[in-house]
């Protein structure tokens, strides 16, 4: 990571909820172009790609690591 990403890092345990990764993911992407709204930015999800991009450049990241479906990682957001 760099000094102009933002980090946020979450445990999630998936024990007690659908144990359906793909979906972990698209709300993860949901929530990040979401929070992207509220900077105007107009950013969208690529099936194609995990990640959220503005045009054709990648503005965050996501990295999900599952163990005993509990998972664990983060997203990172590009900020400059």
């Amino acid at each position: 990571h760099n000094p102009n990403q933002k980090i946020f890092y979450f445990v999630i345990n998936l024990n007690h909820r659908k144990k359906y990764i793909r979906k972990l993911t698209d709300a993860i992407e949901k929530s990040i172009i979401e929070f992207l709204k509220l900077y105007k930015i107009k950013s969208k999800s690529d099936k194609n790609n995990i990640g959220i991009w503005v045009k054709k450049r990648k503005i965050a990241a996501i990295g999900l690591s599952v163990s005993r479906w509990i998972a664990f990682h983060g997203c990172s957001i590009n900020i400059s």
